[in-house]
């Protein structure tokens, strides 16, 4: 192995290792051991709980953290729950999504327990603001996720969303 293999593969080591810090970084050291694991556990009032998963959902508006970290979390969790029941919650709205996480879905899997987000008289789910998210399915396997903002006001210029990575 050359120099230069070798330069390469320890900084594509340190890019992963950085990467993976990242990610688990704000969540608890007990989480962060057991990021890979989504086995349910207890039942939940709708259903059975996917510890891992309620557990990163309690991070939701958290005050150390920030706009784009919840949502990292709501992206998390969605991506895990259309990874395990591999399809889009009908009707695709705020409510139905929510629905979907807290265990009305054919797992009966509850992904998002009831002391950890703000939720409205609608079941919708709050970003920080007290806004609703805005979820739109872009294919059977991603959904869009949209804050907006400060102003609170959707389609606006502070609006945040998660970055589309593509499949």
């Amino acid at each position: 192995m050359n120099g230069t293999t070798l330069k390469f593969l320890l900084l594509a080591v340190m890019f992963v290792a950085a990467v993976w810090i990242s990610v688990v970084s704000f969540l608890p050291e007990k989480e962060a051991q057991q990021a890979g694991q989504v086995e349910p556990s207890a039942a939940a009032e709708h259903g059975v709980e996917i510890p891992t998963m309620v557990r990163l959902a309690e991070r939701l508006n958290d005050s150390e953290a920030s706009v784009e970290d919840d949502l990292g979390v709501v992206g998390l969790l969605i991506e895990n729950f259309l990874r395990r029941s591999r399809e889009v919650p009908a009707g695709g709205r705020n409510e139905e999504i929510v629905g979907a996480l807290r265990g009305r879905n054919r797992e009966k899997e509850v992904y998002l327990g009831r002391s950890n987000a703000k939720l409205n008289e609608k079941g919708e789910l709050l970003d920080r603001f007290g806004t609703p998210y805005y979820f739109r399915p872009v294919s059977d396997q991603r959904i869009e996720v949209r804050s907006a903002g400060p102003d609170r006001t959707l389609w606006t210029k502070d609006d945040l969303w998660l970055e589309d990575k593509g499949e």
